[in-house]
C-alpha cells in the first residue's frame, strides 16, 4: 500500500469513526427533523427536475434532505459512509433507498443519476485534499451530461464578518484546537464537528476546481442577496456536467 493511499484510508476512517458514534447519530437524527433549510429549497426549485430522473444524495446522514426529497417526488438513492447513520435513516424513515457508500468510490454505472446533491458541506469532511478531487471526478462520472450537480462548502470569506458578528468561529477554526499551527492549511479542526479537519475554500477556488474535474459553473446561492451572499459561511454551489469538456 503506497503513502497516499495509507493516507486516505487513515482519514476516511477517521471520518467514518466519528459519524458513527452514538453522540453524531443522535445529533443528526435531530437534524433530520429541521429538513430541508432555505437555501436547499432554492436550489431544488431552480435547479432540480423531479421528471428529469433519480437524484443521488451524498452524505446522507439520518435522512434530512432525503426524505424531503422523495416527498417532493423525486426518485432518491441516499449514500453515507457511516452505517450506522443509515440504519438511523432506515428507522425513520422505512421505504427510502439507503446505502452504504463512498463517494470517492461510488458503486454506480457511468451516466445513472440526473441530479446530484452534497449536502451541509459533507464535501470538506473527505481528506487530504486528494480526496476531495476523487469525488469530485466520481460524481462527474455517474452524473449524466449536463446533469446537476449541487453542494455546499465551507466559505474563508466569511471569516471577514465573523471578526465582528460570529468570534466563536474564529477561534474554533483560526485559535483553538491547535489551528494556530494550521493557518496556511486549507483545513482546519473543528472542535464543534468531534475534532474532524475541514476543508476550508473560496468561490474562485470552488469554481476553479469543478472546472478543472469537468464541471460548467452554473449558480452560487445564499440566504441573501448580491453582494452579501458572498461572504455567508455555507453557500451553495449549483454546477452542470460538461459533456464536452468530459470527452
Amino acid at each position: 500500500m503506497s503513502h497516499s493511499d495509507r493516507s486516505r484510508g487513515d482519514a476516511g476512517s477517521q471520518t467514518e469513526a466519528v459519524y458513527s458514534s452514538e453522540e453524531a447519530v443522535e445529533r443528526y437524527g435531530r437534524a433530520a427533523e429541521e429538513g430541508l433549510s432555505v437555501v436547499e429549497e432554492r436550489v431544488l426549485d431552480r435547479h432540480f427536475d423531479p421528471d428529469a430522473g433519480t437524484v443521488l444524495d451524498v452524505g446522507c446522514g439520518a435522512g434530512r434532505t432525503t426524505y424531503p426529497l422523495t416527498a417532493r417526488g423525486f426518485d432518491v438513492i441516499g449514500i453515507d459512509v457511516s452505517e450506522e447513520m443509515v440504519g438511523e435513516t432506515n428507522r425513520r424513515y422505512p421505504g427510502l433507498d439507503v446505502r452504504v457508500g463512498d463517494v470517492r468510490d461510488l458503486d454506480f454505472d457511468d451516466d445513472r443519476f440526473a441530479h446530484v446533491l452534497f449536502s451541509y458541506c459533507g464535501i470538506d469532511m473527505i481528506q487530504p485534499e486528494a480526496g476531495r478531487f476523487e469525488a469530485l471526478d466520481e460524481i462527474e462520472r455517474v452524473l449524466e451530461p449536463d446533469g446537476t450537480f449541487a453542494f455546499s462548502t465551507h466559505n474563508c470569506l466569511y471569516n471577514l464578518p465573523a471578526l465582528l458578528l460570529d468570534r466563536g468561529h474564529i477561534r474554533n477554526l483560526y485559535v483553538e484546537n491547535g489551528n494556530w499551527r494550521r493557518l496556511r492549511s486549507r483545513y482546519k479542526v473543528d472542535g464543534r464537528e468531534w475534532g474532524l479537519p475541514l476543508y476550508v475554500s473560496s468561490p474562485w477556488r470552488t469554481k476553479r476546481q469543478l472546472d478543472r474535474r469537468g464541471f460548467s459553473f452554473v449558480e452560487y446561492v445564499g440566504e441573501r442577496r448580491r453582494p452579501f451572499r458572498y461572504f455567508e459561511r455555507r453557500p451553495y454551489y449549483v454546477a452542470r456536467n460538461d459533456a464536452e469538456g468530459a470527452e
